[in-house]
């Protein structure tokens, strides 16, 4: 086994004696690098003409890459309520606080799905009823197609015993494959290929010089075809997707919205406590006026000679008489 010493950079074509790994870089200092030495202990990678092929870091890479990404079910924040917004519609919130009986006028507090907190009146909450999904989650929404592409199925990716397994486990739901594979020249393609070929609704265009350019527009008519897209130029929409800017925008107007309408709330409810203190004085004012005219009165009635006791008498103490009207 060879020993370097120093510092140095070797390219990988010109340790000729060693497997070669495309073109990596190795640093070496006193000691072989750890990807050529694992090279030549134990059991020998397998090869494909001069490249050496590591399949257990092509299978944790590559191998995820093709399942369908997991489809993530929603789930209530804590203390779920419905808030409905200014345009009739419904969005699910996390309730901070609710006022209680005794807070008339107060407003509950809420939370928006990225963060922003409310005062809203409770009159614009409920609560969340069983069953209940968002609108892009119903059930009757068209279902978002998938395409996966392989850029090749060839000798590298078939040294792996997996990856035969995991384009059989794509090709059995609902997933639109579009991948290359190389003629074998003189000998049957692979089993993973043939049965690639055989499957139902599987179209082999079979590519050359003087074809290439014409293929590109009828293979991409098919594959809008299989994806449910229609023909190119059709101008069939899109699916729908959750437009988060325009979510955000909708959250900040309900904010605003909700804002404005405490300020109103609370505009409002000063002004009716002002007019009530105003008809509470003119009341008062009243009472006071009539108080002094009834005393006139009897005053005049029976001589100036009354006496406290007996005016007191008719009317009532004056301290109770400000008792009951203040």
């Amino acid at each position: 086994m060879q020993q370097f010493t120093g510092l140095k950079l070797f390219d990988a074509d010109a340790l000729s004696n060693f497997p070669r790994y495309c073109t990596d870089i190795y640093i070496i200092k006193r000691f072989l690098a750890g990807r050529l030495a694992a090279g030549m202990n134990g059991k020998a990678p397998p090869t494909v003409g001069k490249y050496t092929v590591d399949v257990g870091a092509f299978e944790g890479f590559a191998l995820p890459a093709l399942e369908p990404p997991k489809e993530e079910k929603f789930q209530l924040p804590e203390n779920a309520r419905l808030f409905k917004l200014p345009d009739g519609a419904e969005k699910v919130v996390s309730l901070l606080y609710e006022p209680t009986d005794e807070e008339e006028g107060a407003n509950s507090r809420i939370r928006l799905e990225f963060g922003e907190v409310l005062n809203v009146p409770p009159s614009s909450l409920r609560e969340v009823p069983e069953g209940w999904k968002p609108e892009d989650e119903e059930e009757d929404e068209e279902p978002v197609p998938r395409l996966c592409v392989v850029d090749e199925v060839g000798k590298m990716g078939l040294l792996s015993v997996q990856f035969p397994k995991t384009l059989a486990r794509v090709l059995e739901i609902d997933t639109v494959l579009a991948t290359g594979v190389q003629s074998a020249k003189g000998q049957r393609d692979p089993e993973a290929v043939e049965d690639i070929k055989k499957r139902p609704g599987a179209r082999v265009v079979k590519l050359t010089r003087g074809n290439r350019d014409a293929v590109v527009d009828q293979t991409y008519a098919f594959l809008r075809e299989s994806l449910g897209l229609g023909p190119p130029g059709t101008g069939k929409p899109k699916p729908r997707r959750v437009d988060k800017k325009k979510q955000k925008e909708e959250e900040r107007r309900a904010k605003e919205q909700a804002e404005r309408e405490a300020r109103e709330r609370e505009e409002k409810e000063r002004e009716e406590a002002a007019e009530r203190e105003k008809a509470a004085r003119t009341a008062l004012e009243g009472l006071v006026r009539f108080d002094s005219d009834l005393e006139s009165l009897l005053v005049g009635a029976v001589g100036m000679s009354v006496s406290e006791p007996a005016f007191d008498e008719v009317l009532g103490s004056r301290k109770e008489r400000q008792l009951v009207w203040n």
